[in-house]
């Protein structure tokens, strides 16, 4: 849906009326789906911490030793998935010599002129397709994406490349930690079970501490959205940013991030021949 309002939205006023709508409405639209998931998780988690204190004399925040390895985490799939175009990449040897020997500002500038051995520039490119809205402080529409500059993925590649040590991989890392709470659920069950009434707090116990590590992997789903919806609109705004260059109004796409909304409406309704001079004011603020 959000996509399509851009899509649609075809001048650069209608572009900004998009934008402020859709994030204005994006966490009400998620949340209503998301907090009745997240927020009993939430819930579940005091209870279990309550319990281990008060049943097992556990110490206050035993509870998060509980957290490790959640299941249904966006940003935990998102390294699970990098990690494996790694392992893709290393299998190939054309693909591994390249992103380990080459720096990796020369693999950004080979990607983006289609030039990296296949199986990386076709690994990178399918990754980027569902994950190049995220970066550095993505959560600031005027910073670059990784679709803008793959450096740093490309950089965090190159780190897994060199990762020779199968107990320090990602996948065993997350297996590691979700085996760890499984282990400790059973441990401190069974020892809860060997106490008065033990036997069904044991059962509520594990029900909760299930319930809870499904339910609080999703608390990241949220933000997710609102970065996809910002790497929508970021997208469009820089090709409204091109045509700005094209007529000599800006010396660069991305400066129209530099521009406030009213400051953008103002130059397209006034047709105002030269931004240049207050986006070097902005900017200097902004530095």
């Amino acid at each position: 849906e959000v996509r399509t309002h851009a899509a649609r939205a075809r001048s650069l006023p209608a572009l900004l009326d998009a934008l402020e709508n859709d994030v204005s409405r994006a966490i009400p639209t998620v949340l209503p789906l998301v907090a009745p998931v997240v927020a009993p998780g939430l819930v579940l988690m005091s209870l279990v911490g309550g319990w281990l204190e008060r049943w097992l004399g556990k110490a206050p925040g035993a509870v998060f030793q509980l957290l490790r390895g959640l299941p249904n985490n966006v940003t935990t799939e998102m390294d699970l998935r990098l990690w494996a175009l790694a392992q893709t990449i290393r299998a190939d040897d054309a693909a591994r010599t390249a992103l380990l020997d080459l720096p990796v500002e020369e693999q950004a500038e080979a990607y983006a002129h289609g030039a990296l051995p296949p199986v990386a520039q076709r690994g990178i490119a399918q990754f980027l397709q569902q994950y190049g809205m995220r970066g550095v402080a993505e959560i600031d529409i005027g910073r670059p994406r990784w679709r803008d500059d793959p450096t740093p993925l490309l950089q965090t590649l190159h780190g897994y490349l060199q990762l020779n040590d199968p107990a320090l991989a990602p996948d065993a890392q997350f297996a590691r930690g979700a085996s760890e709470a499984a282990q400790l659920t059973n441990a401190w069950a069974n020892e809860l079970a060997r106490t008065p009434f033990g036997a069904l707090r044991a059962r509520v116990l594990r029900f909760g501490i299930g319930r809870m590590r499904e339910l609080l992997g999703l608390r990241e789903s949220p933000k997710f959205y609102l970065i996809q919806t910002l790497g929508i609109y970021r997208d469009a705004l820089l090709a409204h940013g091109r045509e700005l260059v094209a007529r000599g109004a800006l010396d660069d796409a991305g400066d129209i991030f530099f521009l406030s909304l009213d400051e953008l409406r103002a130059a397209a309704r006034n047709r105002t021949p030269d931004l240049r001079g207050q986006v070097a004011a902005n900017r200097a603020e902004y530095e």
